[in-house]
């Protein structure tokens, strides 16, 4: 028995419509990729932007400005204690909620500088997880680093952190002693 080497299963109706289906959503979706990779581009853009704003925010003492980065007054915010000594534990329990972190931030003597790290921002639809290293300097005085993670939703306002937790423990010196 000889096979064809070309078929004519195209030639009849009901192959020809699925060899169109096919062809027609493949186009579509192609097309889709685009504006879906540029919709994931926004949005990532925009909670950098929050996280932009956030770093100013406690950098320059803006307490306006880091206010436009919450949800909320009364998010879960909180620092965890990582087995610190008496003083770091202190400043962890200063920093508990918004309101002991806004007041220490934005309504105490210091001069912070903040630095954001190997941030990474995983995003679903309407909800974001932005997890970083931070490194906060106040000028004439002592140093703190530590990690944290905020979960962000998308509202009618733009992107609002709804909750964070942060590590606060002293930042380790420089090897050459600066």
């Amino acid at each position: 028995m000889t096979i064809p080497l070309h078929a004519h299963f195209l030639d009849r109706p009901s192959a020809r419509l699925k060899g169109w289906v096919l062809s027609t959503f493949l186009a579509a979706s192609l097309l889709a990729m685009p504006q879906a990779a540029s919709a994931q581009d926004a949005d990532r853009a925009a909670i950098e932007d929050v996280m932009v704003r956030y770093r100013t925010a406690v950098s320059s003492g803006d307490e306006p400005l880091f206010l436009t980065t919450l949800l909320s007054t009364d998010i879960p915010f909180y620092a965890v204690g990582n087995g610190a000594p008496a003083s770091e534990t202190d400043v962890v329990a200063a920093l508990r909620g918004v309101d002991g972190f806004r007041q220490r931030v934005f309504h105490g003597v210091l001069d912070l500088d903040q630095t954001f790290e190997e941030i990474r921002i995983e995003r679903e639809g309407d909800l974001a997880q932005v997890s970083l290293r931070f490194v906060t300097r106040v000028l004439g005085s002592d140093q703190g680093e530590g990690w944290k993670t905020l979960v962000l939703l998308r509202t009618a306002g733009g992107w609002k952190i709804a909750s964070e937790l942060h590590t606060v423990r002293a930042l380790a010196a420089p090897a050459d002693g600066r």
